[in-house]
């Protein structure tokens, strides 16, 4: 996982503040040690946040880790359609 300890600490404590009990999982090249490069791509599972909440997400995390660019790409799905992912096993990531 190419993500510092500090790095996804910041990214559950600004998660959890809209839904304790979501699960992130980190996909794509940063859940690959030998890739290079890569913006952050989130898969966020939760009953409690709603799509509007993503645009706060958003902003704290381009807050607390940086500005340079849009680097953060998301899968949001509630609960009742993890199953479905876990099934079919379209998402090969790492929890955080």
């Amino acid at each position: 996982m190419r993500l510092s300890g500090p790095e996804q600490q910041v990214i559950k404590q600004i998660i959890c503040v809209f839904d304790k009990q979501a699960k992130i999982v980190l996909f794509g090249s940063r859940a690959n040690d030998k890739a290079r490069g890569g913006d952050i791509d989130l898969l966020i599972i939760s009953d409690s946040i709603e799509r509007h909440h993503l645009g706060q997400i958003r902003w704290q995390l381009w807050e607390k880790l940086g500005d340079d660019e849009e680097w953060f790409d998301w899968l949001f799905v509630y609960e009742a359609y993890h199953k479905i992912y876990e099934q079919k096993k379209i998402i090969d990531g790492l929890s955080l």
